[in-house]
């Protein structure tokens, strides 16, 4: 998980790594920073952002208006 934070820290802006890195935190039952970054999540697809892939998507955001910018 530290790579992945390392990226994000690097290039935060990097397409699709802000969804699959809250994706590997919910496999690894780590909910720490689950509602920050789920929040973060919708405001970016909310701008159309590179943030998520759709399947990647389906698991971390529960609304369909939301899923479909994905």
């Amino acid at each position: 998980m530290a790579s992945y934070d390392r990226a994000l820290a690097v290039k935060p802006d990097f397409d699709f790594l802000h969804g699959h890195t809250s994706y590997i935190r919910m496999l690894l039952c780590d909910w720490s920073r689950f509602h920050t970054e789920h929040d973060r999540l919708v405001e970016r697809l909310a701008k159309n952002e590179k943030v998520s892939l759709p399947f990647t998507t389906l698991t971390l955001i529960g609304s369909p208006q939301v899923r479909r910018r994905a």
